[in-house]
Formats: structure tokens, sequence, C-alpha cells
């Protein structure tokens, strides 16, 4: 295979699903490489899925990068906690309203739509699709290691 696909095949291979919860605080990820800072913090522990304490090892701001309704990729960047025994990355909504301030959320019964901001180019709406099993919004998603170009490339290619 051609230098170039390799390299976007391989950062490809780090994306993930983040799940689009509007009961969260802040957003959760297990994975250190989500944060473009982290730092000790001042969380303990949180209640996680079914009800069980997982360890908070660090929180910062979060870059991930998620699909627009364009098919570009949108950089969102918002606090949250680093824990490494979570089994899901859960992005916070209103963490996200309050960081993209005059941005909105709809839902219909299998769509969640950012809307986006037309005055900001940067800021395009994006699509999170209801899991077919779990029935949560959830989108793709790629963390700071993924080139937007590199991405593009490999999508070009397929």
């Amino acid at each position: 295979l051609p230098a170039a696909y390799r390299v976007a095949y391989s950062k490809a291979n780090s994306c993930f699903r983040i799940i689009w919860d509007s009961g969260a605080s802040l957003c959760v990820s297990p994975c250190a490489d989500d944060f473009v800072s982290i730092q000790p913090c001042t969380h303990e522990s949180i209640t996680g899925l079914g009800g069980k304490e997982e360890v908070v090892e660090g929180q910062g701001m979060l870059r991930w990068f998620v699909h627009c309704t364009d098919g570009t990729l949108r950089c969102l960047e918002m606090l949250g906690l680093y824990v490494p025994t979570s089994t899901v990355r859960l992005l916070s909504t209103s963490e996200l309203l309050n960081i993209y301030e005059g941005e909105t959320i709809t839902m219909d019964h299998n769509t969640l739509t950012l809307s986006g901001k037309s005055s900001i180019p940067e800021r395009k709406s994006v699509l999170a699709h209801h899991d077919q099993s779990s029935h949560l919004p959830t989108s793709i998603a790629y963390n700071q290691d993924s080139s937007t170009q590199d991405i593009s490339l490999l999508f070009s290619m397929l």
C-alpha cells in the first residue's frame, strides 16, 4: 500500500464512538490521547454506567473531531474528565452548548442535530444518529492525533 494510505488508515483506525449525553455535566474519556491538556483532578470519583463508582485520574481540555453534515470534520474542544476505567466516551451536551454559545441541539426520534453557527465557518452542523443497540445519540469521532487531512485522504481513496 502507498505510504500515505498506510498513515491515513492507521489514524482512521483510532476512530471511536462518542455518546451525546444530556445528563452529563462534563465530558468523559478513558483515553489520555483525547486530551490537549490534562492535570490532576479535584473530582475523586464519578458514578458511571450502572451506578458503578469510577476513579477520575485527571481533567482537562478534550479535543474530538466529528463529521459535519457536509462531510468535513469539525473540531470540538470541551472540558472533560479522564476516567481510564470508563467503557465509553461521553460528550456532555450542556458543556458543549456552554462552550459553543449560540448553537442549539434538536432531536427527532432517530437523530440529534447540533445546529452549527453560519457566521463562523468552522462551526458547521453535526448529526448524531441513535445507536441501534443503546438507542443513544452517537457519533464517530477522532482524537487530536488524527489529522483531518489524513482522514480525508483515506476516505477519498476508498
